[in-house]
């Protein structure tokens, strides 16, 4: 079905999202953000499905019973002969808990508080085939596709951090195709190296980043998460270096961003590696650099 007001679409996803990066992020410290977390998560979900409402018919419901909303979906989801109506019940669920959470006396015990986080993630992830078939949500790209977008927005990331640098993307450098490595200072400074990788090789991936030659390195992974490596495995041997961890993800708009999620820390390099990326940088075109 056709998205017939793509731009309201967007604004609603992209209040969806906020409402559950903040539910993710309070959820860190569960105990002390228990009423926020359960509204973030319910306001999360009535946003998506004003999303659905707004792209497949054009205008969202404004009911006093938010109930009504939850018919409205399944209404929506029969009528277009969707049968799978897990997302409806997880929308159910979150919605007869809204007046429990923000104004009733008792307060929302840890089971209920794991459980509207859940529901409101599956929600998110689109279990209910409706905000796939009326083209609110991207289409799910190959893990390939994914990683080259991930690459570009590590890019983009590192052009605006370092001075005036000159970025590559997938450079060989000493032996290793590196997915991303930066120059500061034109060409000059200080040489950056990144490993856009799946959380499933991080070890593989930073025990070969500890061997590439270079003044910083990264390693860059894609999804709004909260990741649980060994930040000890992260360090040089000797304690002289520190491998930054670049965090990418990706809004409900399908805008990419990247951040710092562990700030790197300056590995010891061999001088005669200088006169290296000196040849490097005077033998291949920069992908992203300062024109003069």
């Amino acid at each position: 079905m056709r998205n017939i007001n793509p731009i309201a679409t967007n604004q609603y996803i992209e209040k969806a999202d906020h409402f559950l990066q903040g539910m993710k992020r309070l959820g860190e410290d569960a105990g002390a953000y228990r009423t926020g977390i359960g509204l973030l998560a319910v306001h999360s979900a009535i946003s998506l499905t004003d999303a659905i409402m707004i792209g497949s018919t054009g205008s969202r419901g404004k009911y006093q019973d938010h109930l009504q909303s939850a018919r409205a979906l399944e209404d929506l989801c029969q009528s277009s002969r969707v049968r799978d109506l897990k997302g409806v019940n997880h929308l159910r669920w979150l919605l007869t808990q809204k007046n429990a959470v923000a104004y009733e006396h008792r307060r929302l015990d840890d089971a209920s508080l794991r459980m509207a986080m859940d529901k409101a993630e599956k929600f998110s992830a689109g279990l209910t085939i409706a905000s796939r078939r009326f083209c609110v949500l991207n289409q799910t790209l190959s893990p390939a596709r994914q990683e080259a977008r991930a690459k570009n927005a590590v890019a983009e990331f590192l052009f605006r951090q370092l001075i005036v640098p000159k970025v590559f993307l997938e450079a060989r450098w000493r032996g290793k195709t590196v997915d991303v490595l930066a120059v500061d200072r034109s060409g000059a400074g200080d040489i950056h190296v990144v490993d856009v990788c799946g959380l499933a090789n991080v070890a593989e991936a930073t025990a070969s980043l500890l061997k590439i030659p270079a003044h910083f390195k990264y390693l860059a992974l894609f999804g709004n998460r909260n990741y649980g490596f060994d930040p000890n495995a992260l360090y040089a041997a000797n304690g002289m270096g520190r491998i930054g961890v670049i965090q990418v993800t990706e809004d409900r708009a399908g805008n990419l961003s990247a951040a710092f999620y562990l700030r790197p820390e300056r590995f010891r390099l061999d001088p005669s590696y200088l006169r290296m990326i000196d040849k490097f940088v005077a033998t291949r075109p920069a992908d992203l650099e300062v024109r003069p």
